[in-house]
């Protein structure tokens, strides 16, 4: 299976908002740039592949993927650092600084795995993992009068940084499950990874300094575990409980930037999570409910975070996270069916390092920002068969997604502001003439301007610079054809 895109953008998919607002600056869905700045070219390669082997013991599973990306980006940083450059003497009024960033990958990664049949009271998954990853991050700034030319040396590049990474990592991971009875079983599961890192540069520019070349190895390892008792009091109801460990692996700063007081090495944050919940059907699947109840704790969360004007990760602290998802499905007729899902979250700091409260202005108890207490969606859906050949269909759903906060309390370079609750709503009618499928779908039927995030960049406190607004995607009206063959 291969995949091949190319994405060719002549703006940002973001929003010019009045400083620490949700007002727009400069109209719906409109930003302000440079011109030629704000566009971005990404190509995207994929190629992978599964072969599996059946045998009376079970399955053997190869899975194969190699993923490159390639992207050239230009960014418009005049609000931010051009006019502090102004206001200090440093460059003419009127300076633009624009922004140049090439981000490239290469990713291949394969796994190998023997699905069991049941043994007796057992079956097991077992298997292995590899993956090689290589990226390379060439960033300029450079500094322009209004006519757009280079200003002289030295004062024509502001910051030059060109890094490579290679990630390589190998797992192994096994899961049992044992079946006390047909209705009780229990699963355990580890998985044990190791991974080797490097990240290098040559020497590059941070505010008209120069910064030496820079080459770091790192390697970590992790295990993680699982376990599972699931439980089925009659055929329609089963009722489970679950324990599991996760990370994300550390390493050393990929950027060559690295103020004096940045972290060089970030830890891997890891996560456990506790959940149970209860899935039941009634009135042969015509109806059907998921319950599930979680619990997260989240520890040296992995955040990005502002140091002397070049934003870099960092480990912040930790966080708890508690919740709940409600999905709820009914079919009355073979041709209808509609369903709700009800999403509740209460994320929060439980401690912070004391270099990132200082930095972020977060403090323990905050709300994580970014995360909506609320989620709920309704849809509907009716088929329409014409003859034996032909079926139509339409179709709408309806989301809601409540406020939340943009950044932490304290944080005095990116003030928090309130993200506003949001309502789309999408309609779908479509035509299936085997093998062919007709879609038209309106997404976001009313328009509304929504934000997922918004952030102000400043470099000091009370900087005038647009708050950078993310926006939900506008009404967009989509056609697609699929084929079968």
């Amino acid at each position: 299976m291969g995949f091949y895109q190319d994405i060719d953008n002549d703006g940002s998919s973001g929003q010019g908002n009045v400083t620490g607002t949700t007002r727009p600056l400069y109209g719906k869905y409109k930003f302000g740039s440079v011109e030629g700045t704000g566009g971005s070219e990404i190509k995207y390669r994929s190629v992978g592949g599964t072969v599996s082997y059946e045998t009376d013991a079970g399955a053997i599973v190869a899975v194969a993927n190699y993923v490159k990306t390639q992207s050239a980006i230009s960014s418009d940083y005049t609000d931010i650092y051009g006019s502090y450059l102004s206001l200090i003497g440093i460059v003419p009024p009127g300076t633009q600084t624009i922004g140049d960033l090439g981000p490239n990958m290469k990713k291949f990664s394969a796994e190998l795995r023997f699905v069991s049949e049941r043994i007796g009271a057992f079956e097991f998954v077992a298997g292995g993992f590899y993956t090689n990853e290589k990226s390379r991050y060439p960033f300029t700034i450079t500094a322009r009068n209004a006519a757009g030319t280079p200003l002289p040396a030295p004062f024509d590049i502001l910051f030059r940084s060109t890094s490579f990474a290679k990630y390589e990592e190998y797992a192994a991971f096994g899961n049992l499950t044992f079946y006390l009875t047909d209705r009780l079983d229990v699963t355990g599961g580890i998985r044990y990874a190791k991974n080797d890192q490097n990240s290098s540069g040559p020497g590059g520019i941070l505010f008209y300094s120069p910064t030496p070349p820079s080459s770091t190895s790192f390697d970590d390892d992790a295990t993680t575990y699982l376990a599972t008792i699931r439980f089925r009091p009659t055929d329609n109801v089963s009722l489970y409980a679950r324990a599991a460990s996760g990370y994300r692996p550390g390493g050393p700063q990929t950027s060559t930037l690295l103020p004096p007081t940045a972290q060089t090495v970030i830890r891997a944050d890891t996560v456990w999570n506790y959940e149970a919940g209860i899935k039941a059907t009634a009135l042969d699947g015509a109806l059907s409910a998921n319950l599930a109840v979680y619990h997260i704790d989240w520890k040296d969360i992995q955040l990005n975070t502002l140091f002397g004007g070049v934003t870099l990760q960092g480990n912040a602290g930790s966080a708890k996270v508690d919740g709940f998802e409600l999905e709820l499905q009914a079919r009355p007729s073979q041709n209808f069916v509609f369903g709700a899902n009800v999403g509740h979250t209460h994320a929060r700091i439980s401690e912070i390092d004391p270099v990132a409260a200082a930095s972020l202005g977060a403090k323990s108890g905050d709300k994580l920002p970014l995360t909506p207490s609320w989620t709920v969606a309704a849809f509907a859906d009716q088929k329409i068969p014409f003859s034996d050949r032909v079926k139509g269909s339409v179709g709408a759903t309806i989301r809601l997604q409540s406020d939340m906060p943009s950044s932490y309390p304290g944080y005095a370079l990116n003030p928090n502001i309130k993200i506003p609750s949001i309502t789309t709503v999408d309609l779908r009618a479509g035509l299936e003439m085997s093998p062919v499928s007709l879609q038209l779908r309106v997404e976001n039927l009313f328009d509304k301007l929504g934000y997922t995030s918004l952030a102000t960049n400043a470099l000091y406190v009370g900087q005038p610079v647009p708050t950078n607004a993310t926006v939900t995607r506008p009404r967009a009206f989509i056609l697609s054809a699929t084929a079968n063959f």
